[in-house]
């Protein structure tokens, strides 16, 4: 639509890939450093779920992680 209205209501050609360049590469831009943001607000901190501290491997299995026990065992 912005093609075809006149140049004078800040349509026509120079409108239209103004308008085109605005959709494709600073709304995705601008999306991209909000979803970055976002998660550190005090309304985002509220949407997203706490991500659990993951356990080290050797705390959750530490006979597996000694293998000096198991030397000359059949």
């Amino acid at each position: 639509m912005v093609f075809l209205a006149p140049e004078s209501d800040g349509g026509g050609t120079k409108g239209g890939i103004v308008t085109l360049c605005i959709l494709f590469i600073v709304i995705p831009i601008m999306v991209g450093i909000a979803f970055h943001y976002w998660p550190r607000t005090a309304m985002g901190k509220r949407f997203m779920l706490p991500v659990p501290e993951e356990e080290p491997a050797a705390s959750l299995h530490p006979e597996a992680v000694d293998g000096e026990q198991l030397k000359g065992q059949n």
